[in-house]
């Protein structure tokens, strides 16, 4: 049974997607690196 067309997210999700097609596997790890450091997470305390 066919789950039908997928929908990510964001819009950011949906870049992130599409560059993954095309840069190269070093670039994209350089990408995930500064994105996996600690202490880079936005500072959302709901308030």
């Amino acid at each position: 049974m066919p789950l039908g067309p997928r929908f990510t997210g964001s819009a950011r999700t949906k870049a992130q997607g599409a560059t993954d097609k095309v840069l190269p596997d070093r670039v994209k790890a350089a990408v995930h690196r500064r994105m996996a450091e600690p202490g880079t997470a936005a500072d959302d305390d709901g308030g």
